[in-house]
């Protein structure tokens, strides 16, 4: 029962993070004029999010190789946590654009990471 509560956990943060930018498109007006900034500049926000996590996916791989993926794992998703917390108490473009991108760069821990581990343990209990 507990490996299959960890695989649908496992499942569950993956869709999100892959939903990620299209759950942040019909925000995008009430985005913008909360922060007071144009729907460009908002828009601009999902481009940053392809680029920082393309960089989490270089980044994380060989972080997760020389550390423990679990522990990389944890601490992606706890990052990755309290930087979406922070994110709403953004108070300009450039506090919003940075908190966004480190976000997603700590996004992909959570993403990419649960696969190789939910395979090694299948692998484990199957005696492969």
């Amino acid at each position: 029962m507990k490996s299959r509560s960890i695989e649908i956990f496992m499942w569950v943060t993956a869709i999100f993070v892959a939903s990620n930018i299209y759950l942040f498109i019909p925000i995008y007006s009430d985005v913008a004029k909360a922060l007071s900034i144009s729907f460009k500049d908002v828009v601009f926000s999902s481009t940053l999010f392809t680029f920082s996590y393309s960089v989490g996916l270089l980044s994380f791989g060989p972080i997760s190789e020389r550390y423990s993926k679990k522990k990389v794992l944890f601490v992606g998703i706890i990052i990755s946590c309290i930087l979406t917390y922070l994110i709403s108490f953004s108070f300009s473009l450039s506090s919003f654009y940075i908190l966004t991108l480190l976000k997603d760069i700590f996004l992909v821990a959570s993403h990419r990471l649960p696969m190789p581990i939910v395979l090694m343990y299948w692998r484990i209990n199957e005696g492969h």
